[in-house]
């Protein structure tokens, strides 16, 4: 497993596509639990990929470092143990006295794919535990847990489901507020979803439905009490349904749609954030092996909230990713996308936040790997005025020592822009660190 240069956990597996079915089977497991959040908007047109093609730099992986998955039964499976040290220089994202530390991080990580005639199933799971040298008040633990599945419902139907538990925290400043005195904000989620899909000749059609619920444990602050973070709990419901209209062998035309609900679960506190909502998307959609592959959707965004307090939004949206494969040994993904944000202001139900970014594969040896992103980030708090610019960049290096043993290095900054300094800072950080990952 390596570290991308945002401080996602990326398995190394997951990088290899291969063309066996078993194998693919099993990167699906691994996707499905493991790869992490982006530091971009949630962008839903790639879906969990890396790159669309699986034979290009970024994703190929020549067969004699190829990690053979474990056979249970009808089971593959692959356990993997990530130790990383690193060291960052601003740790509470703070403009000043900014304080830096070292950090020692353990990764374990277990993929298990299933076959059962047409139907498949998936596990995954991930544990992270983070200690650090001089602030102990920065310790973090996670955990991601995801469990998922396809029916095949007779050509050309089938349908799918997916559940996923994590405990994570949430990095500094990335919600408004940075309490410096407390520790990181740490939540739940639990998510699931299903779908269901079909085609009539050139035309496919898909429905999906999805519950979520987030909570937020209570802010403590040292000699201080307990500051809780219960405005911010949620569930929400989610209903879409999308249809693909094949236009061409190399072009694909869609038009999606998806209605929402979100409700607070603490109803005795003042700042309800019930609201409801829904998003329309229509666009194109390359399906060839080319030089270019990728996903456009343009449209209009609406969210309704129930409270006066917070401000209704209405406006444009759009959700891209394009890939460019120029050589054998270069690949290039750009992404855009736009959401709302949970916010730890109480006065700010949602944050709009628009993000662009690219990232960069570049393979010069069969063993050595690159991968260089840079995002940036625009967060509108509307109800105060206020607006903030999150720019990072990092590289990754990835060495193979042979099937099972990788080392990593990386190297990140993030850079933060306020229009408000008073209500949240501007800083800057710089991180670097090694790695090593073991894979049965």
């Amino acid at each position: 497993m390596l570290l991308s240069p945002f401080g996602r956990y990326l398995p190394t597996t997951m990088l290899v596509f291969t063309k066996s079915a078993p194998q693919q089977l099993l990167l699906a497991a691994l996707v499905a639990g493991l790869y992490g959040r982006s530091a971009c908007a949630q962008i839903t047109s790639a879906g969990d990929t890396v790159l669309f093609r699986s034979d290009v730099a970024g994703t190929r992986v020549e067969p004699q470092y190829q990690a053979t998955p474990l056979v249970i039964g009808p089971m593959l499976a692959t356990i993997a143990l990530t130790a990383r040290l690193a060291t960052d220089s601003n740790i509470f994202r703070t403009s000043k006295n900014a304080r830096h530390d070292a950090y020692l991080e353990a990764i374990p990580s277990v993929g298990i794919a299933a076959r059962f005639g047409a139907h498949t199933a998936t596990l995954s799971a991930r544990a992270a535990t983070r200690r650090f040298a001089r602030f102990s008040s920065e310790n973090r633990n996670a955990v991601d847990v995801a469990y998922g599945g396809q029916i095949d419902l007779g050509p050309p139907s089938t349908a799918s489901f997916r559940t996923t538990y994590g405990r994570e925290s949430e990095q500094r400043g990335s919600a408004g507020l940075n309490l410096v005195a407390a520790g990181p904000a740490e939540l739940q989620r639990i998510e699931s979803s299903a779908s269901v899909s079909t085609e009539f000749r050139r035309l496919g059609v898909s429905a999906s439905v999805g519950i979520a619920r987030r909570s937020y444990d209570a802010l403590r602050p040292a000699n201080s009490p307990a500051i809780s973070q219960a405005f911010r709990d949620i569930k929400a419901l989610r209903v879409g349904s999308r249809v693909n209209f094949r236009a061409g062998p190399a072009a694909t035309i869609f038009a999606s749609g998806s209605a929402n609900r979100t409700q607070s679960i603490e109803r005795s506190q003042g700042q309800l954030r019930d609201a409801t909502g829904y998003t329309l998307l229509a666009g194109l959609r390359s399906d060839t092996e080319s030089l270019i592959v990728g996903e456009v959707g343009i449209g209009w965004r609406g969210q309704n909230y129930r409270n006066p307090a917070f401000r209704d939004f209405a406006g444009l949206t759009y959700d891209a990713t394009v890939d460019w494969y120029p050589t054998r040994l270069v690949s290039v993904r750009v992404q855009a996308g736009q959401e709302i944000v949970n916010s730890n202001f109480a006065n700010v139900a949602g944050i709009v936040r628009r993000s662009v970014g690219a990232t960069f594969f570049y393979d010069p040896l069969r063993k050595l790997r690159f991968v260089f992103a840079l995002n940036r980030e625009l967060d509108d708090y509307r109800e105060l005025g206020l607006s903030t610019q999150t720019t990072s960049a990092g590289l990754t290096g990835t060495y193979q020592i042979g099937r099972r043993v990788d080392v990593n290095a990386f190297g990140r900054i993030i850079s933060k822009g306020s229009s408000n300094v008073r209500l949240v800072e501007r800083y800057a950080s710089f991180a670097f660190g090694i790695g090593l990952t073991g894979k049965l």
